[in-house]
């Protein structure tokens, strides 16, 4: 995985992220031509995937998320974002803008 690159686009957002592991650590950027696999699928179902919060394969048979290119790649990626989330939330409810 080391050096490799997935886009993640949501069809609410006008613009694809990508995942590169890069010296053992993720970095997430804006995407570009070098994603070699991509997932794609509601932003829900994606921050569920990324968030370590369902299970990635159930998604894609529930037709909630697909894969485009490297299909291996992309369920690499998948194992390891059920293995190791990109961020945790925060145990306590967030509050709306103004406090309430």
């Amino acid at each position: 995985m080391q050096g490799r690159t997935v886009a993640f686009s949501a069809y609410e957002l006008p613009g694809a992220l990508q995942l590169t592991l890069l010296q053992d650590r993720f970095q997430l950027d804006w995407a570009d031509e070098r994603a070699e696999a991509t997932l794609s699928g509601a932003l829900a179902a994606l921050c569920q995937v990324g968030l370590a919060q369902a299970d990635g394969d159930a998604l894609f048979f529930q037709r909630r998320l697909s894969m485009e290119g490297d299909t291996e790649l992309a369920l690499e990626v998948k194992s390891l974002l059920a293995r190791y989330p990109l961020a945790r939330l925060p145990s306590w409810p967030l509050l709306s803008p103004g406090g309430r």
